[in-house]
Formats: C-alpha cells, structure tokens, sequence
C-alpha cells in the first residue's frame, strides 16, 4: 500500500503503512528506505536521515536506498558523496533515467561537465519522457556545445516531428516515474527561444 500511495504522489498517506512495515520488520532495508523518502518529501528530513540511512545499510542492492542518500547529501552540499551514490546505484540499476539525471545534477554541482553531460545524455537514451532529451539541450545551453550536442540536436529536433515555436520560461522536470515520488525541489528554468519539433 504504502509502495502505491508514493507512487500517485501521496507521502503524508504513505507514512502509516511504511512506517508499519518497518515496525513489523526491522531489518526491511527497503521499508526504512521508502518510509524514510517519505519523510524527506514531507519536510521531516532529521526524522528521515536515519531511515534512509538504515535504508542503506540494510539494503545495499537496492537502487532507491542509494538515490535517497544521494539526496541527501545533495541537500548537504556534499556532491562528491552524492555522485557516489549515485554512481552505486547505476552499477545495480544501468539503465534507470532518474538516476542518471541525479548523476548529472550532482557532476554538475561540482562543475565536472563531462561526467553531467555523460549522465544527462544517458538519462535522455535510456527514457521516452522528452523532458530528459530537454534537459540535455538545457545543459548544452547553459554550458556550452560538447561533442554529443549533435545527437542530442538531432533527437529534439528529428525531420520527422511538426515544429512548435516556444518562447519564455520553460520548465525542464523529467518524468520521475523510475523512483517513486521524486520530485525537483527546484525547477530548472531558462528563457530561451526554442523550435520543439513534436510527433
């Protein structure tokens, strides 16, 4: 229950039946992992540290224990350690979009374009969520033509797609149905002017 509450977006209703899973297994690494997210979503993030923590430690092949610790250390401003984790979890999770964009996030924190353009360009391949494919534009906007700005070009723009003239403010929030609940805290915005090639 508490697995569907998170993933229609409901934390606050996702508590009860997390926070009961842990109570009837301690040891569920995975139950400390979600209840803790849930927390973390909710604001109560002193409360959620030692979830996601035990989250972690008890679960170390599951890739959401690991993107809640990276989280977690984003919000630290530890974005060496967040990276890590990150990378961790796509050692057991290759092809998972949400971690590659947090992967991004956090290479790009640190100002290392290459391993952000990597992460991004990998989040945009491995998802059909045209957000991600976005957002990968958005960063070559932002930081400059890198040698796979070509391909990432190409797939917004293919020959095959009507144009759609977009000007103002346009948010880049990539799907994040590959982990429940993952929202943006913060939007990444820019204005631009920018010809969406749509089916």
């Amino acid at each position: 229950i508490g697995y569907a509450l998170l993933s229609l977006g409901e934390p606050a209703l996702a508590l009860a039946p997390w926070r009961r899973a842990t109570q009837l297994a301690p040891s569920d690494g995975s139950a400390h992992a979600y209840y803790g997210w849930a927390l973390w979503l909710l604001g109560q993030r002193d409360t959620a540290r030692p979830e996601i923590a035990a989250g972690l430690r008890d679960a170390p092949r599951l890739p959401f224990a690991y993107y809640a610790a990276g989280q977690v250390a984003m919000a630290d401003g530890n974005f060496a350690l967040a990276l890590a984790r990150f990378q961790t979890a796509l050692e057991i999770d290759t092809k998972n979009p949400a971690l590659w964009s947090a992967a991004g996030d956090a290479a790009l924190a640190q100002a290392d374009y290459v391993t952000a353009e990597l992460s991004y360009a990998n989040a945009a391949q491995f998802s059909d969520d045209p957000a991600y494919t976005l957002a990968l534009v958005q960063f070559y906007l932002d930081h400059g033509i890198g040698l796979g700005s070509g391909q990432a070009l190409q797939a917004a723009f293919a020959d095959d797609m009507l144009i759609l003239s977009c000007e103002g403010p346009v948010p880049l929030l990539p799907d994040p149905s590959p982990f429940l609940g993952i929202k943006p805290a913060t939007p990444r915005r820019r204005d631009f002017k920018l010809s969406v090639r749509l089916p």
